[in-house]
């Protein structure tokens, strides 16, 4: 970043430093909503696994290859802050090159709504929700068999129409998954029913597999965004990019939503939109403080990297990771206390 050439890189180094863990000791201290960024660590203290998994597919996608955001100056930095603080609530790490295990979670769902359905619905599968999760199992283990063999090749060939599309729509799948799992482990931790947190994630799990149509119709909504995303950052043009993000913050909640919900897809979304309307001035001031800690995130990788140049990715999978982990299960606490805790069965007794 050009703006941050000026000072010597120790001297930036620890400026930056100094004020990511100043912007943290405020959320935690003086934030109006300090109660949920205090919670959020505690959540995260508790249930480790979330945020390596976050941690570990931040270094595999670094390690794919990913573009860095640098030479920006302070308003690119804010942009790509924007931009991230808006994804975060719909995809909190770049699904490639991790979704290549999607095809784990496809056949363990195949497998366990076939021999227990009743366990997660009221009904047996009917013939073609057999065939829709096969098809699923199958389709998601050759493009990972595929990908695999393509990686081997090792060409530098840009990937052709049909693989970005294969890619965008398993990865978006594997997002939907992990997000509604992550939900469902938050709520639960909101509402303990079992002091064993390995029982928590085991359950989420089974809640997840509970919901895989509003899964599939979740990674639906993610291909048609994630392909607008992508044509915007072709064009680089202002306003549909502010209208996208607008638009994702608005429905921030729809994961949320689907995970405390086992109505329908368009239930869900209802639910999203009446979350957001009891609780948007909380998740603006949210929005509007997570964007300057992210932003900081960035001033302080770009600042350790023209420092110390091989612990570029290190300190971006590191300190990016980590603030994105802590913010984004703050944002789920904040809109699951605000917006569904009230309406979310079986409520809670008074003794």
């Amino acid at each position: 970043m050009a703006l941050l050439k000026e000072l010597p890189p120790w001297l930036l180094t620890v400026l930056c430093f100094g004020g990511v863990v100043l912007g943290v000791w405020l959320h935690l201290a003086w934030h109006p909503l300090r109660r949920h960024f205090s919670d959020a660590v505690d959540f995260l203290r508790i249930q480790r696994l979330p945020l390596v998994i976050m941690l570990a597919a931040m270094g595999a996608h670094q390690l794919a290859g990913a573009r860095t955001e640098d030479g920006m100056g302070a308003l690119g930095v804010m942009r790509v802050a924007v931009e991230k603080i808006a994804l975060l609530f719909h995809q909190p790490f770049a699904p490639w090159p991790v979704a290549l295990l999607l095809p784990v979670w496809a056949v363990m769902l195949a497998v366990r709504l076939m021999r227990h359905p009743y366990r997660y619905q009221d009904a047996r599968l009917r013939m073609e929700e057999k065939g829709i999760l096969i098809a699923l199992a199958v389709l998601s283990l050759a493009w990972s068999v595929m990908s695999l063999l393509a990686m081997r090749g090792a060409d530098d060939e840009a990937p052709d129409m049909l693989a970005t599309t294969a890619r965008l729509v398993f990865g978006s799948i594997a997002a939907g998954g992990f997000q509604v799992w992550l939900c469902r482990l938050v709520i639960q931790w909101e509402r303990p029913t079992d002091p064993d947190p390995a029982t928590d994630t085991r359950t989420a799990l089974d809640e997840c597999f509970a919901r895989w149509r509003s899964v599939l119709l979740l990674a639906l909504f993610s291909v048609l965004w994630s392909a607008l995303l992508a044509w915007q950052a072709e064009s680089r043009r202002l306003l549909p990019w502010s209208l996208l993000m607008e638009f994702l913050l608005v429905f921030s909640p729809l994961p949320l939503a689907v995970a405390v919900t086992r109505g329908s897809f368009i239930a869900a979304g209802g639910a999203a939109l009446r979350a957001l309307w009891r609780c948007g001035a909380s998740m603006i001031g949210f929005t509007l403080t997570a964007t300057v800690m992210i932003a900081l995130g960035h001033f302080m990788v770009a600042a350790i990297s023209s420092f110390l140049p091989a612990a570029d990715m290190m300190a971006r999978v590191i300190i990016l990771g980590a603030l994105q982990g802590w913010l984004l299960i703050t944002a789920l606490l904040l809109l699951y206390r605000g917006g569904f805790r009230d309406t979310d069965a079986p409520p809670e007794s008074d003794s």
